[in-house]
């Protein structure tokens, strides 16, 4: 019979091994449920319709009988006297002699009917060692036994193998069972063969060992390959049951795999593999070097080594998932209660893992005390902070070492142009940054656009395709544009490389040169109030740069330029910029923003002007507005120059005029529907428990014309009620009334989505202090 000690395992991963035995030895469909705040319940069945079977699990294999009895009596027993169960069965980690039990008996009577009820260590392994299915499906149970560990280490015939398995066993205490597992190991089961890439950090490496693991269990002697796919040949046995385990097996110098053919060979390897009944190959890259093998290595891209890729993707990974693999981190830690205790009742681990940046090599370092124990006390959160925000660690030798001058210049690219880019552009600015850097492609691979592009997709940057509506106008026959944009993979990438040119501002108005629109301006923008001296130096180097040819630039670039600009850089700059230049520059382009917006409003104040001279240039600016913000802006500039509500240049005139079109057009029908209810009377007129009931509406159109008007009461001009009337008049109240009070009547049925999610994980870390820090 096996002795699991169950040390290995967390208390969310026991109370599951626990309903699994439970739901075999009583031939009944167990209910599972959240961790955490469970009311005294951790798993339930009926006997009867009317009679429950309660089944609660304790993991306290290290803090002892003594400190089960005490939970038991004083937190568990008031919530069985609430749920008056039939029966009560507790299941522990702790080895119980028959006094124990008999303990247990006399502390929750009448509720636990005997020792038979109560499941000591020797019991659950007398369970497992009688339903063999729920050990083989409980892989952290028997992965970590001594005996276990012998056999796979006996079954590897290099001492590279061996070593492989101990690291994986180490890394085993750790490991969440996820859906990427899961479906990885459907991968393999189907094909043999199993490739999985994915970004640094993200645990490919991981995976791949503990799918190793599993396979050895099975029998299969396990290969690891450490240089090239000569080491898989020269220890292939027909008959044998054999796992072959490449990882990295492309390497940052992929040119020397590909040398001699080695993909070619790679890929009669993988053929065999595929063909045999007792075989299985696993192998792990970064996503962007195979994407370099596939365009090198033609055997690989003809042979369609795709087919058996896994991409194993942060995206993929659910909240719980995330929860669960931070909570096996913290179980495992070796952290003190007064740090641990700072993400639990911070509730910190709820930022963790909704984090942008969530890895589980952050979450890794930032539980392990190699890196937090140099720490003063209440620093802690601060470092976790920094942590996810600066992942350094995790993309610094995949970008410097990994990736050449030409792909590093499209991921800058992609990260400097704001964090989105049309394809057109990003290919346009990427030939301009190789010229004005001096970049000379040495090698022999193709440094062209599309091929580097090919080696970054899905490992350093995303690429997305639409296709753009016809204009109106346009010929039905005409066929819609197609744009493709890319984004970096994961915006921890962009943060790694943000910092670096935040560290050289020559650096930085290099790059924003490189764009030739204001693509290049944005990442400034979004510094400015983070970083303001940054941004000011960065801008004026740029003006610095282009000189006279900066006011031959489009507007929009000049005008959001300009913007970040320190107050007395911008009058220096724009002293002998001209008021009809501006006029004219903002006539051409046909449109207005708020940014322009911002520009015109700090321009105009530089010198005396009266508003004869700016009334032209408003009257460009009134014509171009399409939103309600700018309006707002507008009443702004308007109330410093004194603009009057009938001035003599119209200005007041198409104010208003645009007013009442933005709000027809785009403002009314929300408005409408959100106050409806503050506006309507419903009465029920009659009431058929079969037929349903009809209601009689009465809505206050005068009040909801006023509310309308209110709303603009602090713009340059607000709304008449007559114009309010108009615009109401276009909906049929009462039917927008009726649809709201029967939608409010069903109430929702789905949610918010994510906020019971946040309720699950808060229950996830419930008690998790008391389970780790209780002896």
């Amino acid at each position: 019979m096996h002795q699991y000690d169950f040390l290995n395992l967390n208390p969310l991963e026991f109370e599951s091994l626990c309903n699994d035995l439970m739901s075999q030895e009583f031939g009944v469909q167990v209910e599972r449920f959240k961790p955490g705040k469970d009311i005294g319940i951790d798993g339930r069945f009926f006997e009867d319709f009317n009679h429950s079977c309660i089944i609660q699990s304790k993991h306290y294999a290290v803090s002892g009988f003594k400190l089960l009895l005490n939970d038991l009596q004083k937190n568990e027993l008031p919530k069985i006297c609430q749920l008056k169960p039939k029966k009560y069965i507790v299941l522990t980690s702790v080895p119980l002699s028959p006094q124990d039990k008999q303990k247990v008996c006399n502390c929750l009577s009448p509720y636990s009917l005997g020792p038979s009820d109560v499941f000591g260590k020797d019991d659950l392994n007398a369970l497992i060692s009688k339903y063999p299915q729920v050990e083989r499906n409980h892989f952290k149970l028997w992965v970590m036994s001594s005996s276990v560990l012998h056999r796979f280490i006996y079954s590897a015939i290099y001492n590279l193998s061996s070593q492989v398995i101990k690291e994986a066993f180490a890394a085993n205490k750790y490991y969440v069972i996820t859906s990427s597992h899961v479906k990885a190991k459907e991968k393999i089961l189907q094909s043999n063969v199993l490739i999985i890439t994915g970004e640094p950090g993200i645990g490919k490496t991981t995976l791949a060992e503990q799918l190793c693991l599993e396979s050895v269990v099975d029998g299969y002697e396990l290969v690891v390959i450490s240089t090239n796919i000569d080491e898989g040949y020269s220890v292939y046995e027909e008959a044998a049951k054999q796992i072959f385990y490449f990882d990295d097996f492309l390497g940052k110098n992929f040119l020397e795999t590909l040398q001699f053919n080695e993909d070619s060979k790679i890929m009669r390897f993988v053929s065999m593999v595929n063909k045999s009944k007792n075989k299985r190959f696993v192998l792990t890259s970064r996503t962007n070097i195979l994407d370099q093998g596939y365009v090198l290595g033609q055997v690989f891209h003809h042979k369609n080594l795709k087919k058996n890729e896994y991409l194993l993707d942060i995206s993929i990974y659910s909240l719980d998932d995330k929860a669960n693999i931070l909570y096996s981190f913290m179980w495992r830690s070796d952290l003190g209660q007064e740090y641990l205790g700072e993400i639990v009742s911070n509730k910190k681990y709820n930022e963790i893992i909704m984090h942008r940046n969530y890895n589980p090599r952050i979450i890794e370092i930032i539980t392990s005390s190699d890196f937090v124990e140099y720490l003063e006390h209440g620093e802690y959160l601060t470092y976790i902070d920094r942590s996810l925000e600066n992942p350094k660690q995790v993309w610094e030798h995949p970008y410097t070492v990994q990736l050449d001058n030409f792909s590093r210049a499209i991921v800058d690219i992609v990260v400097m142009s704001g964090g989105k880019i049309e394809e057109t552009t990003l290919e346009k600015v990427y030939y301009k940054l190789l010229r004005g850097r001096g970049y000379i492609n040495t090698s022999t691979t193709s440094r062209e656009f599309e091929s580097v592009i090919k080696t970054l997709c899905r490992s350093f940057i995303k690429r997305t395709m639409a296709y753009t509506r016809g204009l109106s106008g346009v010929s039905s026959e005409s066929k819609p544009k197609e744009v493709i944009d890319y984004f970096p993979f994961n915006p921890s990438i962009a943060d790694f490389v943000l910092e670096k040119y935040i560290r050289q501002p020559d650096l930085f108005s290099e790059m924003v040169l490189f764009f030739e629109g204001v693509d290049g301006v944005l990442v400034l923008e979004r510094l400015r109030s983070s970083n303001p001296e940054l941004v000011n130096n960065v801008a004026m180097m740029v003006f610095e740069t282009l000189g006279k040819k900066f006011f031959e630039k489009n507007i929009s670039f000049i005008a959001r330029l300009g913007n970040l600009l320190e107050r007395t850089v911008f009058e220096k700059i724009f002293a002998d910029y001209k008021l009809d230049v501006l006029t004219a520059e903002i006539a051409k382009i046909c449109y207005i923003n708020e940014k322009i917006l911002d520009f015109v409003d700090n321009f105009i104040k530089l010198k005396d002007y009266d508003l004869e001279d700016v009334a032209e240039l408003f009257r460009y600016i009134l014509e171009f507005i399409t939103c309600y913000d700018e309006l707002e802006i507008i009443t702004m500039i308007f109330s410093f120059w004194g603009v009057a509500q009938d001035d003599e240049f119209g200005l007041s005139e198409i104010f208003y005029k645009k007013l009442v079109s933005i709000w027809d057009e785009d403002l009314s029908a929300d408005f409408i529907h959100d106050k409806i209810g503050d506006v309507c009377d419903i009465f029920e007129v009659y009431g058929d428990p079969e037929w349903g009931s009809e209601y009689e509406v009465v809505v206050d159109e005068d009040k909801l014309a006023t509310l309308i008007c209110e709303s603009t009461c602090e713009l340059f001009i607000p709304m008449s009620k007559d114009d309010a009337f108009t615009i109401i008049s276009a909906y049929d109240l009462k039917d927008i009334a009726r649809n709201n009070y029967s939608e409010a009547e069903r109430g929702s049925s789905g949610g918010y989505g994510r906020m019971p999610q946040s309720d699950s994980i808060d229950e996830i870390f419930s008690g998790f202090l008391q389970l780790k820090f209780a002896g």
